[in-house]
């Protein structure tokens, strides 16, 4: 093979070698992958958990007053960039997002509740509370029971709100 041609040969062969994956074959030494990050956790508390009975004409989206409908939530040992999320459209919470430094903390309301369009039977939701490099936090709950009626006929409802349905 003449010099030229050889030069070519041992650079392409060189290339090719180089394309080669490391740690094939037998006996690798390959570290395994690092762990993933531990996940920061935060509060959720109410020192609600308390019980009201309303006419349902009452729940028409407009403000909520006579009892407690605030949460404080607390960031854990990280910054913690949240957002809270109403799980049926008949709720409405503030702040709807927000961040916060390390140890913390802020208040998250109910705003109101929209029964209007909802049946008159058992209804549950709430709203989560997420961030990312945080644990997810349980849904705050909010059950809203209009299967009560009053000496009139009309639809009352009892409102729950606390950390967990009852």
């Amino acid at each position: 093979m003449k010099q030229g041609c050889r030069s070519i040969f041992v650079m392409v062969l060189t290339w090719l070698v180089s394309l080669v994956p490391q740690g094939c074959g037998g006996g690798s030494s390959a570290a395994p992958p690092p762990p993933p990050p531990q996940l920061a956790t935060s509060q959720v508390r109410t020192g609600c958990g308390e019980t009201i009975v309303l006419a349902k004409s009452q729940l028409n989206g407009g403000p909520l007053t006579g009892f407690c409908t605030a949460w404080a939530l607390t960031a854990g040992n990280a910054l913690m960039q949240f957002t809270v999320a109403a799980t049926g459209s008949w709720l409405t919470v503030s702040p709807t997002f927000g961040t916060l430094p390390a140890g913390q903390s802020t208040g998250i309301g109910l705003l109101s509740i929209d029964a209007t369009s909802l049946p008159n039977t058992v209804n549950r939701g709430g709203f989560t509370v997420s961030a990312p490099g945080y644990q997810d936090n349980t849904v705050i709950a909010v059950e809203l029971d209009c299967t009560l009626t009053d000496l009139k006929g009309n639809t009352l409802c009892k409102v729950y709100l606390g950390s967990s349905v009852p």
